[in-house]
């Protein structure tokens, strides 16, 4: 019995690639969320950030302010969660990929990603500067996810091209759906479309200055408030589903083993 089980530990193929660096990527998480902290915390001296709390006196600044704290507890949840699913999609591509990201470019990601989070977290009150500011960041997050898609397949190969167990096989083909063969271009471009919508409503209201003006020009800033609001909160609906999905098909996987 002893020989047979020493016989199979050789025989089964190295599933883990990367050690497991646990402490690492954690106190980079840690520095991501403080990372978070201290942009917004120094935007927000700088934007007038207080006026987001400003209790109402009219039905129309009620509509205003609850759009604006419905929109900042959705952009602080999402620097949450963002920050949490980069750190856990990227220690996985570490542990399960040959040639994954170097560490310069985890960084490097993680450190962009607290800023951009941080800036747009101390913007509610600024449908204009918001919705422009997340058009672009979707813009960018275009390119860069395909760049990721594009090393992603070719790390794939070189994985793929080693000896591995069966289940380490079936965990590449979930990994391989989810980020190839998922719309995840397609949702950035519609969210991107969606806020630059958001952008366009909230710029016509910008324009309409004359007194006569100000029921329109309000009518435009809600609806690009509710645009913004519903284009953030789908689109993470959507990728919380997917991840969903491919972490409990790999827990499916694994409990076979």
């Amino acid at each position: 019995m002893g020989n047979r089980n020493k016989k199979g530990v050789h025989d089964e193929p190295a599933d883990l690639i990367g050690e497991p660096e646990a402490s690492r990527f954690d106190n980079l998480k840690t520095l991501a969320y403080g990372g978070i902290i201290a942009v917004a915390a120094l935007t927000m001296s700088l934007n007038d950030f207080a006026k987001t709390w400003t209790l109402p006196s009219r039905p129309m600044e009620t509509a205003f302010f609850v759009a604006r704290v419905i929109l900042f507890m959705e952009l602080a949840i999402l620097a949450v969660r963002w920050i949490l699913a980069t750190h856990n999609e990227m220690e996985m591509w570490r542990r399960s990929l040959h040639n994954p990201l170097s560490n310069t470019q985890i960084h490097a990601g993680m450190f962009s990603l607290s800023v951009v989070l941080g800036v747009a977290v101390a913007f509610p009150h600024k449908i204009g500067f918001i919705s422009g500011f997340l058009t672009v960041y979707f813009l960018v997050d275009y390119w860069t996810g395909w760049l990721a898609d594009d090393h992603f397949e070719r790390a794939l190969r070189r994985t793929r091209a080693k000896p591995m167990s069966n289940i380490k096989r079936d965990e590449l083909k979930v990994m391989e759906y989810y980020w190839l063969k998922r719309p995840q271009l397609a949702r950035v471009t519609t969210m991107m479309f969606f806020a630059s919508l958001s952008f366009s409503l909230a710029l016509a209201g910008l324009v309409l200055q004359e007194p006569q003006q100000e029921a329109q020009r309000h009518r435009f800033q809600l609806a690009a408030y509710a645009v913004l609001i519903l284009d953030v909160f789908i689109g993470e609906t959507v990728i919380t589903w997917w991840r969903r999905k491919r972490d409990q098909d790999i827990m499916l996987i694994r409990s076979k083993k």
